[in-house]
């Protein structure tokens, strides 16, 4: 699949531009000094950047074409973006981080065990090691079709899967829509930790940079989940009302863009 990128696009100081094609099974680093626009590059092809000009093309699929206003939303491009602030952790170091929003096979066992656990099972249904194998395959695909998905939280300190957290698309939402949720399954040890509230923030953060065109951010649970549901309120989302969904009765909050994590309106 080769990619085909052109742009020129006004920054601060000066006037980025990018003319180069990457060949199919070809690798190609971007080197340069701080702010020479490297991430602009990357931002463009993902469609987080509108440029003032430009064209980008994955073999004959159009992504961008400014002269035939063509903009292929972010969400649809099947581009993978890793990014280099608000989506990472500053108390992690490199490693952790990419390790934070990778998903291994040796993460199924795991993963199913806190599926396992009564504390989720109280509720959520219930997952076989073979549905959980599927669910992380699914994940993996969400990734590479959304550019944004679920992450694997890991202790630092001994490597073990403490969770999921992050982003999730919905395209079967009973009220309607394909709305964005922020959501988390933790393993009842690292509970008490505020391990969900670190990283639904994180989430949150990478969801106002980098999907400007949700408007709003939901999050799901049972009625009965307190826990999470405390969690939510700790975030800055509001209660929105319930609902009946994948077979079972819900609650759901949400946050619009534009209001901060106290609930306030930002600028």
């Amino acid at each position: 699949m080769a990619l085909r990128v052109r742009f020129a696009h006004p920054l601060r100081s000066f006037r980025a531009s990018a003319d180069l094609t990457v060949e199919h099974g070809e690798t190609v680093a971007l080197v340069g000094p701080s702010g020479a626009g490297k991430t602009t590059v990357l931002r463009v092809i993902a469609g987080l950047v509108r440029p003032e000009e430009g064209f980008v093309a994955l073999d004959d699929s159009v992504l961008l074409d400014t002269e035939r206003r063509v903009d292929v939303p972010p969400e649809r491009r099947r581009v993978g973006y890793l990014f280099q602030e608000y989506a990472l952790f500053p108390h992690l170091d490199v490693r952790h981080n990419v390790r934070f929003g990778a998903r291994r096979d040796e993460d199924v066992e795991p993963l199913h065990a806190i599926y396992t656990q009564p504390e989720y099972l109280e509720h959520m249904p219930a997952l076989d090691l073979d549905a959980t194998r599927s669910q992380v395959e699914r994940l993996r695909l969400r990734w590479a079709e959304e550019g944004f998905g679920l992450w694997a939280a890991e202790d630092p300190e001994t490597g073990r899967l403490a969770g999921r957290i992050g982003l999730l698309r919905h395209r079967d939402w009973t009220p309607g829509g394909h709305p964005v949720e922020v959501g988390w399954a933790l393993d009842r040890a690292y509970w008490g930790r505020g391990l969900a509230t670190e990283g639904g923030r994180a989430a949150i953060e990478a969801w106002r940079e980098h999907l400007p065109g949700e408007r709003e951010l939901i999050s799901i649970t049972t009625p009965a989940n307190t826990r999470s549901r405390a969690v939510m309120e700790r975030l800055g989302l509001t209660y929105r009302g319930e609902t009946h969904w994948h077979e079972t009765d819900v609650v759901w909050y949400a946050l619009d863009r534009g209001v901060d994590f106290a609930g306030s309106r930002s600028s």
